[in-house]
């Protein structure tokens, strides 16, 4: 599920449940398959990790994994601007600044194929049963980010 951005600034939210184990999921900026960022939330032997995965053209980083502390229930936040694209998780105790990314990494005239898509903010699921709630985008004031 995801929806086209509209506007350079923006806040998304969504409330991620992890049920069961062995589960990856998370929020994305997507342009297409060879140009995104994603923040990764995975369950795996009874603890959960954040990370960040990069895509652009043929190189592909997936940020050092976190372990947070925290019931399984989150809230993943992704906040743009004009320059870049900065991903959180919060828990109930804290707030994890997991990484960010160039918008220029996303934009059209960067990309090797040059097709006006736009980014889309979505969610995706890898494997397991995340349980996704409340997802909320919306276009923001750029001082107020």
């Amino acid at each position: 599920m995801g929806i086209r951005q509209t506007e350079f600034c923006s806040r998304t939210t969504v409330e991620l449940e992890l049920i069961g184990e062995d589960v990856k999921a998370g929020l994305a900026a997507y342009y297409n398959s060879c140009y995104y960022y994603a923040l990764m939330v995975e369950q795996k032997d009874g603890a959960i990790f954040v990370s960040m995965e990069k895509h652009i053209h043929d190189e592909k980083i997936e940020h050092e994994k976190q372990q947070i502390d925290c019931s399984g229930k989150l809230v993943l936040e992704l906040v743009s601007d004009r320059e870049n694209y900065h991903f959180f998780v919060k828990t109930e105790h804290e707030t994890i600044a997991v990484g960010k990314g160039c918008c220029a990494g996303l934009c059209t005239e960067a990309t090797m194929t040059t097709t006006f898509t736009g980014v889309l903010i979505g969610l995706y699921a890898n494997y397991g049963t995340p349980l996704f709630r409340n997802f909320l985008y919306q276009e923001t004031d750029e001082e107020k980010n």
